[in-house]
């Protein structure tokens, strides 16, 4: 999947507003595969909007969005599923971790449908963010940075086009940032994907190709 084309698109809850600015929401753009994107904005402008509109994940809007020439609007559940499989992987930011299970337990889930990757890729890349002892941990009994860390490793165990993160840092310091940009560097290049990554303003010291305001 090349391209996503947002088209006049209008989310639900600013179907009755007439004096908001934005240079994504009324507007016409494309996002180019292979390229970082940062898209940034208050709370409440529709960050996580925004990504849950081109995961799927939300259908209450005015507009068209296409992927490459697809119109959303025109895709079945079916068509989802098989999107989400190898195109589009998404963190959310309430990170959709099953809390109760161990970690170990979240990625066997995961890699029972994305069949090209194992648990030892999923060992390496936990030790990559410092978290080589939490495998056989339940995730309840992780600290919310941890968890964090976790749910990305999560995001990366799959094929895609493109990868988006809402709000990944919330809870990590400055190292562990840094670290979760190099590993998400190393996969993104690998599957020569796009990035779009959410965040109320911060950069992160990282530098993105593009930078989208709300």
């Amino acid at each position: 999947m090349k391209q996503i084309h947002f088209n006049e698109v209008v989310p639900s809850f600013l179907y009755d507003s007439a004096d908001y600015e934005s240079e994504v929401w009324g507007n016409s753009f494309v996002l180019n595969k292979g390229e970082s994107h940062l898209v940034s904005a208050f709370s409440g402008r529709g960050k996580t909007t925004f990504l849950s509109l081109i995961f799927g994940a939300r259908k209450d809007f005015r507009g068209t969005i296409l992927l490459d020439n697809q119109d959303t609007k025109g895709l079945g559940l079916n068509d989802w599923s098989g999107l989400r499989q190898d195109k589009v992987s998404m963190l959310f930011q309430n990170l959709r971790l099953f809390e109760e299970l161990t970690v170990k337990e979240n990625f066997l889930l995961k890699t029972q449908l994305s069949k090209d990757f194992h648990l030892d890729q999923a060992e390496q890349w936990l030790a990559d963010l410092d978290l080589k002892d939490v495998l056989n941990r339940r995730c309840n009994t992780l600290s919310q940075g941890q968890q964090q860390r976790v749910a990305i490793v999560r995001s990366l165990l799959q094929r895609f086009d493109w990868l988006l993160l809402d709000e990944p840092f919330s809870h990590l310091d400055k190292e562990n940032q840094q670290r979760v940009f190099r590993l998400v560097e190393k996969r993104v290049a690998e599957e020569q994907a796009g990035w779009i990554v959410s965040s109320l303003g911060d950069k992160h010291g990282y530098t993105f190709q593009r930078e989208i305001a709300l």
